[in-house]
């Protein structure tokens, strides 16, 4: 049985991690992960990328039956959902400022 590492969008918060990542490397001599200001912007670039990706893709209809919102969809990656991700690279962006 083959296990998806990624559900729908899911995808796009290792692809948008990376492509911050090699677009920021351009604006510093030491791009490694121990260099922290490097680290600080690959991050906030990546944290708003998929935060604005998880709000777009919240995976919540309204039930006409009942009017009431319901859960309908799964985008996540490593199973924590993409808006999970984006929020974290935030949280980690604001440690190594």
């Amino acid at each position: 049985m083959i296990t998806l590492v990624w559900r729908g969008a899911g995808i796009l918060v290792p692809i948008a991690f990376f492509i911050s990542g090699w677009i920021t490397s351009y604006s510093f001599e030491d791009p490694t992960l121990g260099n922290a200001p490097y680290m600080f912007w690959t991050l906030l670039w990546s944290g708003i990328v998929v935060t604005l990706v998880g709000l777009l893709t919240l995976p919540i209809s309204k039930d006409e039956e009942t009017g009431k919102w319901a859960y309908s969809g799964n985008h996540s990656f490593l199973w924590v959902p993409v808006i999970g991700w984006g929020l974290l690279f935030l949280f980690l962006c604001v440690k190594f400022a």
